[in-house]
């Protein structure tokens, strides 16, 4: 009978134990790598690299393939996790340096924030990259401790940053030094990167080659000390980020070099959070999520990683720069070996983790979507479009497998500006990954399409800097101002410069200011003043009256850069080359006409000056007495006899403006082209 009732008892006692587990908020980790690509891991292909615990990790959960971060860099990708939010919304579009006073403004609401609202312990132990000034670290955004750098590991410290009584200070650096590390010379002193402790900077420089083996200590220790408790901890590496390090342990173990010794090592840590989730028997109560917050930097070669299949890596929105590796792991809720080709993003975590854990996220403006249906193969993603941004601006826009581009740039190939393609580039996303065959002249109705749903997403920023340029053609005004209104609206804008600035006293000719908080999408009409009380406006080179507009991708149309008319010097020199490819002129002559009264100026050579004769390819004279401040049309013909132009390799319409202070705008270089061509 006793033996009944301690079978029932132990019945009882285990369904109590199981309810209790049942109610429990799972514990959440994010483990969020630097610059890894999307072909760097094994379980994604790498032939060399040996990622045994993340491939385990894969094994016993689930293999995102079509996961997304919300950015191609830094700041962005991160601040989009944490919100759930696009860049352009949460105001983080570009990379934080230790000179910027900006960071992720405190009243976005953060991951960390909601759980901690819904009784999580949370720690962030890692890269922030959030803002390293007070109101924006860490301990202000929601997490109740930080341990890590403030931004990327190629950033050195910023000398107002509040230093530990205790700061361990190496490679002979002194307090004093820190307060002058700007003006300090130094190989490489943007890696001397600061660690810190919640607020105050602990170390300095930080010894890297340790901070993924700390960090890895410092996850282990909070987890440890919140097993009985809900917790959250964000893991953000500093790896495989430039400059690399690996721990001793780590080093020269990889066939894949010193990048792999750093993926190599990641990996380790990650079997030891795993293994200690396990010895603490709350793996079944946990889920983690491994990812990276864009693509390998591949324009530091072999320090860069792999984009695998994809097209090119960070900095773009193509595949490579935006597609990362993502694995999800929690035993017991998550299948194991399960590969999902759902649509999925970093902006989806934030829903999806407060509602596991039991919050409400309904009354948030947020652009992600709760993908529990993927984690755990109980049905499709919610996602079925993703807008892909570079700075401010909409690059590209994907819905289901078709992918637009309304701008790429490609930096592995040198090509870093943004290129505008009209109309969008096409791609199959599903059929076509590595997005080598454009389809828009195949499938132009689908390219209509997608521009106008991508319209919404199309948010140009409400604000534009504009940067006016103005030259003091006569030397001697020490204030300008620059006044403008929008057309129709009369909203005057201003610039003032008084002359204090560094670089802009009247002797140093020209003024540049920046003007904030000009909306888009309307046009402005500019004059000058010489002061701020004077009402006389200056005569100025440029067209009269001085127009710009701003678009809705913030282009500029239109002129900023004024020239004041002034006495200036009576006549400058100008020197122009002519380089003449065909080896057979002996005689040329330069014409020009300048605009404003079609002034005709010659300028001839009949060859008879050392080093100018036919052969030597270059003609060089100078020409006196030209009117400062008009623009000149040029041509080339053979001789003074003026038989006819000769063709110019820049062109014919070769122009060129005369400032103030004798430099030249424009072209005075011309190339006659070989014989034939």
């Amino acid at each position: 009978m006793k033996a009944h009732f301690l079978i029932a008892g132990l019945i009882l006692f285990s369904f109590a134990l199981l309810h209790a587990s049942d109610d429990r908020k799972p514990n959440i980790i994010i483990i969020f790598s630097d610059d890894l690509g999307y072909g760097d891991l094994g379980c994604y292909g790498h032939p060399t690299i040996r990622t045994p615990e993340l491939d385990k990790m894969a094994r016993e959960g689930l293999k995102l393939t079509q996961f997304y971060s919300a950015s191609p860099v830094c700041s962005p990708s991160r601040a989009s996790l944490l919100t759930g939010r696009y860049p352009i919304k949460n105001g983080v579009t570009r990379v934080f340096f230790p000179y910027h006073n900006e960071g992720l403004a405190p009243e976005e609401i953060t991951i960390a924030e909601e759980l901690r609202n819904l009784d999580y312990h949370t720690a962030c132990i890692g890269k922030w990259h959030l803002g390293h000034k007070e109101e924006f670290l860490p301990i202000n955004q929601g997490f109740d401790s930080y341990y890590g750098v403030p931004y990327s590991n190629d950033m050195t410290i910023d000398p107002a940053m509040k230093l530990s009584e205790h700061i361990v200070l190496r490679m002979d650096m002194t307090k004093e030094m820190i307060l002058n590390i700007n003006d300090l010379e130094i190989e490489n002193k943007n890696h001397l990167t600061p660690l810190m402790e919640n607020d105050e900077v602990i170390e300095f420089p930080a010894d890297q080659e340790t901070l993924t083996k700390r960090y890895t200590e410092k996850a282990l220790d909070f987890i440890e000390e919140n097993k009985d408790d809900p917790f959250f901890l964000y893991l953000p590496y500093t790896m495989p980020h430039i400059p690399l390090f690996a721990s001793e342990d780590f080093q020269d173990v990889s066939q894949r070099g010193l990048y792999g010794d750093v993926i190599e090592e990641i990996d380790w840590s990650v079997g030891q959070i795993l293994d200690r989730l396990k010895q603490l028997n709350i793996d079944e109560n946990t889920l983690v999520i491994f990812t990276s917050d864009n693509g390998p930097w591949l324009t530091k070669g072999l320090e860069g990683g792999s984009s695998g299949l994809l097209h090119e890596g960070k900095f773009t929105t193509w595949e490579g720069g935006v597609r990362v590796p993502t694995i999800c792991w929690w035993p017991g809720q998550i299948q194991p070996s399960t590969v999902s080709s759902e649509l999925t993003a970093t902006l989806d975590l934030f829903p999806t983790l407060v509602k596991l854990a039991g919050g409400d996220f309904s009354g948030h403006d947020i652009d992600g979507y709760d993908i529990s249906p993927v984690l755990f193969d109980s049905g499709v993603s919610p996602r079925s479009e993703m807008a892909y941004y570079s700075d401010e601006r909409l690059y590209a826009y994907r819905e289901k497998a078709w992918k637009i581009h309304f701008y790429t740039k490609s930096p592995a190939a040198k090509k870093w500006q943004g290129e505008k393609h009209e109309p969008p580039l096409l791609y199959n996303i599903e059929h076509d990954p590595s997005e080598q065959y454009n389809l828009n002249q195949s499938h132009p109705e689908v390219v209509q399409a997608l521009i106008q749903k991508a319209v919404k997403f199309r948010n140009s920023p409400e604000h534009v800097d504009i940067t006016i340029e103005v030259v003091d053609g006569t030397l001697g005004y020490e204030k300008i101002m620059i006044t403008g209104s929008i057309n129709g609206a009369g909203t005057p804008v201003q610039m003032y410069d008084d002359g204090s600035n560094d670089d802009k006293t009247a002797d140093d000719h020209i003024w540049t200011k920046t003007i904030s908080q000009i909306p888009v999408n309307s046009q402005y009409e500019w004059s000058l003043v010489e002061d701020g009380g004077s009402a006389v406006e200056f005569s100025l080179i440029a067209s009269d009256p001085l127009q710009l507009k701003v678009d809705e991708d913030g282009n500029i149309t239109g002129s900023t850069k004024y020239i004041i008319k002034g006495s200036g010097p009576d006549q400058v020199d100008i020197t122009f080359t002519v380089t003449d490819e065909t080896k057979s002129f002996k005689k040329i002559m330069i014409k020009g006409t300048m605009y404003e009264n079609w002034t005709s100026l010659d300028m001839y050579d009949d060859g008879s000056h050392d080093d100018k004769v036919a052969g030597d390819h270059t003609w060089t004279r100078t020409i006196r007495d030209i009117p400062i401040g008009a623009t000149y049309r040029w041509g080339c013909s053979e001789d003074d006899s003026i038989k006819g132009d000769i063709w110019l390799v820049k062109g014919t319409n070769l122009n060129f403006t005369l400032g103030a202070d004798g430099k030249i705008t424009g072209k005075s270089d011309y190339i006659i082209p070989l014989d034939g061509e």
